[in-house]
């Protein structure tokens, strides 16, 4: 079903601020669990 020229605008008119930043992730990276450093 197809939107009406209102529902349009309406929908056209919605914007959400993005929290996408990669300087401050949401979730940190993991730690990892075994050393690849074998001298450690």
């Amino acid at each position: 079903m197809a939107l009406s020229k209102s529902e349009e605008r309406i929908l056209q008119s919605i914007v959400v601020a993005s929290d996408n930043d990669p300087e401050r992730p949401e979730f940190p990276p993991p730690e990892p669990k075994v050393s690849r450093n074998p001298n450690r």
